[in-house]
């Protein structure tokens, strides 16, 4: 018996109909708008695709051909999964969420001081603003979602996320990811601000992500 082993050619010249953009709103210590920055997203990381592959396999994510087999957790490990019952020796996973509560940093949107670019192995910010209201803290709002926005061929996901500075020194925010919770944690994606945001003492920032499909 012959077995085939799939020849799939890669395609290079297509542009893709799915991306993300991400918006952050400044507003000043009396609610004002301050400022707005919109850029495209374009630091997606292996863990994304790592994600979509789970998706759709249900199944472990071993042998990828070039590239560790599993999720990167925020510690750097290679942690294997399954969604199929038993776990096999696995650790067993469920629903991924970005659906923080307020403080809560192990899912949604995240914001650091770092500033070393972005490569598709990251598996972390560089420096994350933890929560709280202590010397370089960001308060944390919870995440909020829209519903899914169509407008003639393109559709759209937003999720948005309040930070506040309750400090009374300025804290610049250089970067920006999206954190998902399963068993454990894992960043998706992750964006280097340019030119970053300072937050004075008083003054928030809603940081929106946007997936979006252009038919």
């Amino acid at each position: 018996m012959i077995t085939m082993e799939p020849q799939v050619e890669e395609l290079t010249d297509v542009s893709p109909n799915i991306g993300a953009a991400y918006e952050i709103t400044v507003f000043d210590k009396d609610g004002n708008v301050k400022q707005v920055i919109k850029d495209d997203a374009k630091c997606f990381v292996q863990n994304f695709l790592r994600l979509v592959r789970y998706w759709f396999v249900n199944a472990n994510n071993v042998g990828d051909v070039g590239a560790p087999s599993g999720f990167k957790n925020l510690s750097g490990s290679v942690v294997q999964t399954t969604s199929a019952l038993p776990p096999y020796n696995t650790i067993q996973f469920g629903s991924w969420l970005t659906n923080a509560g307020v403080g809560d940093l192990t899912r949604g949107i995240v914001a650091g001081s770092g500033s070393v670019a972005v490569t598709d192995d990251d598996y972390k910010l560089g420096s994350i603003i933890t929560n709280g209201s202590g010397s370089g803290q960001l308060s944390y709002d919870s995440t909020v979602f829209n519903p899914v926005s169509i407008v003639g061929n393109t559709v759209t996901l937003t999720q948005m996320r309040m930070t506040s500075n309750f400090t009374v020194n300025p804290i610049v925010i250089s970067e920006i990811g999206l954190y998902m919770l399963g068993i454990i944690t894992i960043m998706t994606i992750r964006d280097i601000l340019v030119p970053s945001i300072t937050l004075g003492a008083g003054e928030s920032a809603l940081i929106a992500y946007k997936i979006i499909i252009n038919g």
